[in-house]
């Protein structure tokens, strides 16, 4: 038996920090295979917010 599901709310957090590709690579954020596939010039970087966190708060904007 298949449960049919609904999205009814979408919600996202983006980190206020942004650095290039390069700096990211080369602090280990990002991988250069991944970074050549997804031609990005810049990332978004948060320092302090675990991906856990930054869920709940991307979960939280769907109720506000």
């Amino acid at each position: 038996m298949t449960v049919p599901i609904f999205v009814t709310a979408l919600g996202a957090h983006v980190p206020d920090g942004i650095c290039t590709v390069q700096d990211a690579i080369a602090a280990g954020r990002y991988d250069t295979q991944r970074a050549k596939t997804d031609g990005f010039a810049s990332v978004r970087v948060e320092d302090c917010l675990s991906p856990p966190d930054m869920a709940l708060l991307a979960a939280q904007a769907t109720v506000n």
